[in-house]
């Protein structure tokens, strides 16, 4: 945890030195599904929380934006959602880039933003013996695309993400990939 730690402050530190356009912290709730029923039962989803980072590198209607996430989740699916308290828990790590566009501005402090990003996604812990062979195997990293909506009032805003999972998270097992559904606050400086 110290390692990520570091990561994220120089990360931090690196794009706010760098970029021109500011800097986007956010922190939210997470629920995260995989594809097959194996891993993530119908009804179910392994819920958790999220904070992270993105850095936009220019100014205007379209800017560039480079950015990190952590997130931690229930490793077993639950029905009820319990964000913060897991027996047994999953985190991920996700270097993100992309684009971000001011989409509709309702005056002069109040504008509705888009991102899209595609990300790399790291698994940094998970429980490896609650689960069957082969299940018991997940790939150390896997790739995904997101697509967030901000509605945001001077400096503050409220967003919601979907990220769809694009490469198999369990090792030689088809149809494993995890879909992200975030909803969260942001604070743009």
């Amino acid at each position: 945890m110290k390692n990520y730690t570091t990561i994220i402050i120089t990360l931090l530190l690196s794009c706010e030195l760098m970029s021109q356009g500011g800097i986007e912290l956010m922190a939210g709730l997470s629920n995260v599904s995989n594809r097959s029923e194996m891993i993530t039962p119908s009804g179910m989803n392994h819920h958790g929380y999220f904070a992270g980072l993105d850095a936009s590198f220019n100014e205007g209607d379209m800017y560039l934006l480079l950015g990190g996430q952590y997130h931690q989740h229930s490793f077993m699916p639950q029905k009820s959602a319990e964000y913060f308290s897991h027996d047994h828990s999953m985190s991920w790590f996700k270097i993100r880039a992309g684009l971000g566009f001011n989409l509709i501005n309702f005056g002069k402090n109040t504008r509705l933003k888009l991102k899209a990003l595609g990300s790399i996604n790291i698994l940094t812990n998970y429980p490896k013996n609650l689960l069957d062979e082969p299940y018991n195997s997940f790939n150390s990293s896997t790739a995904a695309a997101s697509a967030s909506a901000i509605l945001e009032f001077r400096r503050i805003g409220i967003g919601l993400e979907y990220e769809h999972g694009f490469f198999n998270a369990i090792n030689e097992i088809k149809e494993t990939e995890f879909d992200f559904w975030n909803a969260f606050l942001a604070f743009r400086f």
